[in-house]
This record gives C-alpha cells, structure tokens and sequence, in this order.
C-alpha cells in the first residue's frame, strides 16, 4: 500500500514536469517584452590584454624587435637598442619570431613593460 501511494507521488510528479516542459516549449519563440535582453558573453577577445589604440601610426615611443638573434628594445628613430635581453627568439613561438622580425611599435611605457614581461617570462 506504502509502495502504491509513492508510486502514484512519483507519477504525479513526473506528469507535472512533462506538462511544464511542453508549455515552456510552446511559449519558447516568444521572448517576454518586460526582460532586458541579455548580452552575449563575452569572447576570448574580451580577456586578451588590451593595449591602447593609436590615432596616429607614427606617435610610437619604442619598437621590440630582434636584434642578433635576441629581443631587443630600441627608442623611436634608433637603430641602436637601449635594451637587450637573454631570450633568443628561436626559444618563442612562430607568431611572436614573426612579429618580432617586423617590429612591435610601443605606445608608453605600460605597454612596454607588459610586452616585456609576456616576452621574456
């Protein structure tokens, strides 16, 4: 008799649920006109670093570059590095060799040092 009654519980319940999924589903073209509509999370762009964007090209302070071989900091103008570090390019990523070859223009010393930091830990 115990077992008839959590039988007929269980039932219940699972009929109510059932009922409720398809009125959910009938209603669920419908999106409600008093909610917000929900921004979409954000992508993996959303959790790069963020470096500040340039109006002008040509207002860069330093570059990274290679320089024999290594990563090197030179000021705008010079082909004299003021900084050289131990890190060989050929211990980086293709991506980063090839930006390295060409040259990274630096904006402040913010960037700088964040750029540094990525490079040579």
């Amino acid at each position: 008799m115990i077992w008839d009654k959590r039988l007929a519980v269980t039932a219940a319940a699972l009929t109510a649920t059932i009922a409720a999924a398809v009125v959910a589903s009938l209603y669920s073209g419908q999106e409600p006109n008093n909610l917000p509509a929900q921004e979409p999370a954000p992508g993996i762009e959303a959790m790069q670093p963020q470096y500040p964007q340039q109006e002008i090209e040509d207002d860069y302070l330093y570059i990274i570059k290679e320089y024999q071989g290594r990563i090197a900091v030179f000021a705008r103008g010079s082909e004299v590095p003021e900084l050289i570090f131990d890190k060989q390019l050929k211990h980086l990523p293709e991506y980063d060799r090839i930006q390295l070859e060409e040259g990274i223009k630096i904006y402040s010393t913010e960037e700088l040092n964040a750029r540094i930091e990525d490079y040579i830990s």
